[in-house]
C-alpha cells in the first residue's frame, strides 16, 4: 500500500512556486516609485513620442512599472539565478520521488526548466502575441509536472478546474504561436514553416489525446471528441511528410547544407497560415530557398524529425475513439482505471516534450544555440514522457503488459 500525501502540501508548494516565479518575471513586477524617483525622472511628456498618427507611449517603458526596460540585457525569467524558485521547484518535483524510479525523470524535467526558462527571454517585449506565448510557454513547462506530481502522490485525478488551466495555458502558448510563424519566418523557407506547423498540430493533437483520456468516457464529449481525432492523423501526417522529405533530400537528391550557414537572405515575403499548414504538406522549396533555408536536410535534422515522427504516432491511440465513442472509453475505464488516469497527464508531458523541442528549433534559429546543440535538447525533451512511463510501471509492478495490450489494442 503506497503512502499519500495531503493534497494541502500539494497545493502549497505549487502556490509557493508561482509565487516565487512570479517576483522574478519583470512584466508582472508592479513597483510603485518612490518620490525620490519621481524628481529624478524626465518629464511625463518624455515618456511620449510623436508619430504621423499621433502621441503614443514609449514602447522601451513597461507599463506596470513606468521603468526603462533595457530590452537586451534586463534579466527575467532567470529560474537559474533564482535559488529560491529552483530549490522549491525541485522540492515540489521530488514530492513524487517517494519511488526512486522518478529520479530520472525528476532530473530531466528540473534539466530541462533550468535551461529552457531562462532562454524565454528571446523575442519581442513589445508585442502581446509574443507576451503571450512567452508566458503561455513557460506555465505549459510548469504546470504539468505538479499534476503529475499529484496523481502520483495521491493516486488520484486532479480537480477539473486545475486541469483546465493547464489546457488553457497551452492553448494559450500554442495559438500565440501559430499567429507568429507568418510573421518570422519567410514563405520560401519551407522546411523550417513544416518544423513549426509539425510543432503546432502536434502540440494540439497530444492535448486532445490527453482530454480523450480525461472526458472520453462521457457522452456529452463524444461529438467533441470524435472530431478533434482529426487533429490526430493530421499531425502525425504532417510529421512523417516532414521527416520523409528530409530523408529524401539527405539519402537520395543530397541537395542539403551541412550548416545552416547563410539564412533568409531572399526578400522576405510573409506566409498566410493556408500556406503553413496546407501548402507545405506538399509543395517542395527551390534550390535558392533550400540554399537560405534554416532547417536543412543534415544528419541533425533528419534524425530529429524521423524521432518527432514516430513520436507522433503516439496521438493516433485516439483514432479507436471514432468507432467505440464514449462506451468503449468508459469500459476501459473499468477495466483499467491506473492506466487511463495515468494517460491524461502523460499526454500533458508530451505537450511538453514537444513543446521543447519546438522552443529549441527557435533558438537555432535566433542563434543562441547551435544545430547539434538544439537536436540534442530536443532528444532530451523527448525523454521526460518516457522516464515517467518508467515511473509509473515501477507504481505498479505487473502493468506493463495490460499497458502494452491497451495501447496495441487502440492502434487495431
Amino acid at each position: 500500500m503506497m503512502k499519500r500525501t495531503g493534497p494541502g502540501l500539494v497545493l502549497l508548494l505549487v502556490v509557493c512556486v508561482f509565487l516565487s516565479i512570479l517576483c522574478r518575471i519583470t512584466c508582472f513586477h508592479v513597483k510603485l516609485p518612490s518620490s525620490q524617483s519621481f524628481k529624478s525622472s524626465p518629464p511625463l511628456r518624455t515618456m511620449m513620442v510623436s508619430t504621423d498618427a499621433g502621441l503614443r507611449m514609449n514602447e522601451n517603458l513597461d507599463i506596470l512599472s513606468l521603468k526603462k526596460l533595457n530590452p537586451i540585457g534586463t534579466v527575467v525569467l532567470s529560474l537559474s539565478q533564482s535559488p529560491t524558485c529552483l530549490s522549491v521547484l525541485l522540492l515540489g518535483a521530488l514530492s513524487i520521488a517517494f519511488n526512486k524510479a522518478y529520479l530520472p525523470f525528476v532530473f530531466v524535467y528540473a534539466f530541462t526548466l533550468k535551461w529552457g526558462i531562462p532562454m524565454a527571454r528571446i523575442g519581442s517585449w513589445k508585442s502581446l502575441t509574443s507576451n503571450f506565448h512567452r508566458i503561455g510557454g513557460i506555465l505549459t513547462l510548469l504546470l504539468p509536472i505538479f499534476l503529475v506530481g499529484y496523481e502520483a502522490v495521491t493516486s488520484t485525478d486532479v480537480s477539473t478546474p486545475c486541469y483546465l488551466l493547464c489546457v488553457a495555458c497551452i492553448l494559450t502558448n500554442v495559438l500565440a504561436g501559430a499567429k507568429l510563424i507568418p510573421r518570422r519566418i519567410p514563405a520560401y523557407d519551407i522546411p523550417t514553416l513544416r518544423a513549426f506547423g509539425v510543432g503546432t498540430s502536434l502540440a494540439i493533437s497530444f492535448l486532445t489525446l490527453s482530454m480523450f483520456f480525461k472526458f472520453g468516457a462521457f457522452p456529452w464529449y463524444e461529438p467533441i471528441g470524435k472530431v478533434l481525432t482529426i487533429t490526430a492523423l493530421y499531425s502525425t501526417l504532417y510529421a512523417w511528410i516532414d521527416a520523409t522529405r528530409h530523408m529524401y533530400n539527405y539519402f537520395v537528391t543530397k541537395k542539403y547544407k551541412t550548416v545552416i550557414g547563410r539564412k533568409w537572405g531572399l526578400p522576405f515575403e510573409s506566409a498566410s497560415f493556408k500556406h503553413v499548414f496546407i501548402d507545405c504538406l506538399y509543395k517542395q522549396p527551390t534550390e535558392d530557398a533550400l540554399d537560405h533555408s534554416v532547417s536543412p536536410a543534415n544528419a541533425v535534422t533528419v534524425l530529429t524529425t524521423a524521432l518527432t515522427a514516430l513520436f507522433a504516432s503516439i496521438s493516433l491511440l485516439q483514432m479507436r475513439y471514432l468507432f467505440e465513442g464514449s462506451a468503449g472509453m468508459a469500459r476501459m475505464s473499468v477495466l483499467y482505471p491506473e492506466i487511463v488516469r495515468f494517460s491524461v497527464y502523460e499526454a500533458l508531458l508530451a505537450v511538453v516534450a514537444n513543446n521543447f523541442g519546438t522552443f529549441a528549433g527557435t533558438l537555432v534559429i535566433q542563434n543562441k544555440v547551435d544545430q547539434t546543440s538544439g537536436g540534442i535538447y530536443n532528444a532530451i525533451g523527448l525523454l521526460i514522457p518516457v522516464l515517467n512511463l518508467v515511473g509509473f510501471l515501477s507504481r505498479y509492478p505487473g502493468i506493463g503488459s495490460q499497458l502494452l495490450a491497451t495501447s496495441f489494442a487502440r492502434f487495431v
